[in-house]
């Protein structure tokens, strides 16, 4: 042990319980005018319980006193019998038998490596409560998702996983990878002909930014210049790790979407390539585009990968939403898509969504932002009773509930128009706790 301190046997530890017992005391002593000699009359007296009179005066500041009627309330809650504080006894759920599937869903899902956000968890609980106790139980428990997400991951010890590898290789790691894709990449850009695939684009699909995983790099050769062809060449060490595609801002013809859609999937075969990330904002994409992009079948099985889809500021109409919708089946990771700026209206965003309720597997869509509601036409509309939002409400709201991963719907203010859809619209983003916004 340390050195003993001077009067550390004379010194007295007081709960909040006791200080405020002694603090009524001495408010009674300083408010008794008949008292002269206060102190000593304070000190001397049993009530007192030993303490000085300059400690009660600093315990009765108004202050003190708030945080010591805090603690003596704490202190008091401390002492009752709590199921859970009881080691080896977990305090039960009020459907414990849907928290056990949820639970086991839970585990089987990170054993996959798949992301499981606090809606999927709300979700997945109230779909087995409904199922095991019935649609007014389930009712019941949609009130309050954060409570009881909160409760349930005290009750089976779930801890919130941070993504801690971010930027995990030393420079000396990464270094030989960037020499090797860079020489890569400027002997391909040093080519006197062009590379082109049969039914490749021409002179005008030019440029573009590809980021392989260590940056990006604007592609602007000399000449005339085929993208679909570099990705379809046998450079598989360079390939295989190619994530984001950006073409934003280039007008794009059909021939060079068709081109493009016939080089990734060759890419996808050939050399393994796995796309996160495809932007083809202010291209001119139409729905011929569109078709010649997914493929003869329309499926875009080579676009499975994709993570974000950007697809903004183009001319996609009802047909072209018609046929995103089915092609969205093939994407089965999808997370972002961006919509804002085409030309379909309710026809074609009722399909859309109809394509995201009608999803053909048991795991369901990734899908967590989306702003197809943010289209001119859809506001053009608005207030019409078989146009804007009031024309495709009902697959909106259908679609909410098979997309469990959703946390961000975005619309055009001009929607707001349609008060009884907009109305409907915002009790389910409530409901399933989706942040409802408009730009």
């Amino acid at each position: 042990g340390g050195e003993q301190r001077r009067g550390s046997a004379s010194r007295r530890q007081y709960t909040a319980k006791r200080k405020l017992e002694v603090v009524d005391f001495f408010e009674q002593v300083r408010a008794d005018t008949a008292i002269l000699k206060k102190v000593d009359y304070f000190q001397s007296d049993a009530r007192s319980r030993g303490v000085a009179y300059c400690s009660a005066l600093k315990w009765a500041a108004p202050a003190e006193k708030a945080r010591l009627v805090k603690a003596r309330g704490k202190e008091y809650g401390q002492t009752l019998v709590h199921v859970d504080s009881r080691p080896g006894v977990r305090r039960r759920g009020k459907y414990p038998e849907a928290e056990k599937e949820v639970f086991e869903k839970f585990k089987a899902r990170r054993a996959r490596g798949r992301k499981t956000s606090g809606r999927w968890l709300s979700v997945t609980y109230r779909k087995a409560v409904a199922d095991k106790y019935g649609d007014a139980a389930a009712a019941t428990v949609a009130k309050d998702p954060r409570t009881w997400r909160r409760r349930f991951s005290k009750r089976f010890n779930i801890g919130v996983r941070r993504k801690t590898n971010v930027k995990n290789k030393t420079w000396e790691e990464s270094e030989p990878v960037l020499l090797r894709y860079l020489a890569g990449l400027r002997k391909r850009l040093q080519l006197d002909a062009p590379m082109e695939l049969e039914g490749g684009g021409g002179e005008e699909d030019k440029g573009g930014a590809v980021d392989e995983g260590g940056g990006e790099v604007e592609i602007g050769a000399p000449g005339s210049f085929a993208l679909a062809g570099l990705l379809a060449c046998d450079y598989q060490h360079s390939h295989s790790r190619l994530r984001t595609l950006r073409l934003n801002g280039h007008d794009l013809t059909l021939s060079g979407f068709h081109a493009l859609g016939v080089g990734l999937d060759a890419a996808r075969t050939n050399n393994g390539l796995r796309l996160a990330e495809l932007d083809l904002a202010h291209t001119g994409l139409c729905v011929e585009g569109l078709r010649g992009l997914l493929g003869p079948d329309t499926r875009g099985a080579h676009l499975a990968s994709l993570r974000r889809l950007d697809l903004r500021q183009n001319m996609l109409d009802d047909d072209g939403a018609r046929l995103l919708g089915r092609g969205f089946r093939s994407l089965q990771g999808l997370s972002h898509l961006f919509l804002r700026g085409n030309e379909f209206g309710c026809e074609g965003a009722a399909a859309l969504f109809v394509g995201f309720a009608t999803w053909p597997t048991s795991e369901p869509p990734a899908l967590q932002f989306c702003d197809a509601l943010a289209n001119h036409r859809l506001g053009v509309g608005a207030g019409r009773p078989t146009e804007g939002l009031a024309g495709c409400i009902d697959a909106v709201l259908a679609a909410l509930s098979a997309l469990p991963e959703l946390t961000r719907l975005q619309l055009d203010p001009r929607l707001k128009r349609d008060d009884e859809a907009y109305n409907a619209l915002q009790d389910a983003c409530n409901r399933f706790d989706i942040d409802l916004h408009s730009f």
